[in-house]
Order: C-alpha cells, then structure tokens, then sequence
C-alpha cells in the first residue's frame, strides 16, 4: 500500500464580491465555481488526504469539498454532476453524481477545518471535521483519475487548501494504519476455506524455525 503525503504545500481560494460579474446575490447553480487541482490522485495511490479551513464561510456558508474527474464543469459545486464527489458546509450533505444528496455530517464554517480522504483499497471517501472522522461519505467510488475539488457559491467565501503532512489537523499515520489493517482484512476474507488458518500456521513454523 502506498499512501500521498505531499511536502508542504497550500492555496488559498477566495470568492469576492468586488468585481463586477460578483455583486449580485448568489441564489443559484450558476453562480457557483469550482477549482480543481492542476493534478490528480496518482493512480498507484491507494490513500490519498488533503485538508481545507474555512477561512470565511461568506453570506451563506455553501462551500463544497471533494473529489472530481477531468472534464467535469466547474460551475457547480464537487458532487452536484456526474464523476463529482463533495460533502457541503451550508447543510452537512453529501452528493456523488447527483443534485441530489444524503444526510452526512455537520456543517462546518468559519474557522473549521475539513479532511477528505480517498481510499482506493474500499473505493470510499470519508470526511473529517477539524481532525474527528465523520465517516465513510461515499462508495462505489470507481474513477480511476480524480481531482481534489472545491467549490464557492457565496461572497466573501475564503478557504486554504493544505496538501502538506505537517499542517494536517488529521492524525495521518492513524489513517495508514487503518487502511493497512483494512487491506489485510480483505485480503484473508477472500481466502478459500482454512486456507488463512494453513497460512498462519505456516508462517508461525517458519518463525520458530527461524528462531531456532
């Protein structure tokens, strides 16, 4: 299993009212942007984690983060369109592929910081808010390249996007443990019958074996 950790690394993204084609209320899909990593989640990466803070949550707090393959319009927030993936702030939703969503977890705003992990072992995404796992989100998650993805719908909307180990609010080497321990699971579930009791008992003659 390999895990990305990249070195140190953030973007801040803002949404602002200052210029023109901005000023007017924010009510519909149309007025929504989303910004898409330059590169996506290496294939032969099965755990991949980046973080967002909300650094203003805006007038109405509908930020999304997620994944997204290439190609997916960046008009509407992670989730709302096919091979989109996102869990929002305004309402603790969670969308894969569809305008419509599922009761996910709790909104988050101004001063959270918010955790997406993909993991291609379980083809799951999962959340964390300001380091406490909320969960698996989505499943059946099959796109071989996604995106990290985040999307602003209001004024004044401000997050920083940390993809750097150091920074993380999230335990990550608890994570890796996890997914090794989950990938060893599966691994014996699939097995034929006594076959993983034959194993162990076959690696436990060759440790006294050794240690003789």
């Amino acid at each position: 299993m390999s895990s990305s950790i990249p070195g140190p690394d953030a973007r801040t993204l803002s949404a602002s009212d200052r210029t023109e084609d901005q000023t007017c209320p924010r009510k519909s899909d149309k007025d929504a942007a989303n910004v898409r990593a330059d590169h996506p989640v290496p294939f032969d990466v099965s755990l991949y984690y980046y973080e967002v803070q909300v650094s203003n949550k805006g007038r109405d707090g509908f930020v999304g983060i997620g994944f997204s393959a290439h190609g997916v319009k960046l008009d509407r927030l992670p989730g709302w369109e096919p091979h989109s993936k996102g869990y929002h702030g305004d309402d603790g939703m969670a969308f894969q592929s569809c305008g419509t969503g599922k009761p996910y977890g709790p909104i988050f705003a101004t001063g959270d910081v918010v955790g997406a992990l993909l993991n291609r072992a379980t083809k799951t995404i999962s959340f964390f808010k300001n380091g406490i796992d909320l969960g698996v989100a989505l499943r059946n998650v099959d796109e071989e390249w996604l995106y990290p993805s985040v999307g602003l719908r209001t004024p004044d909307e401000e997050v920083l996007a940390s993809f750097g180990g150091s920074s993380f609010k999230c335990d990550i080497s608890s994570l890796e443990l996890d997914a090794l321990q989950e990938e060893e699971e599966g691994f014996y579930k699939f097995l034929p019958a006594n076959t993983a009791d034959r194993l162990c008992q076959s690696w436990q003659s060759c440790s006294n074996h050794h240690e003789i």
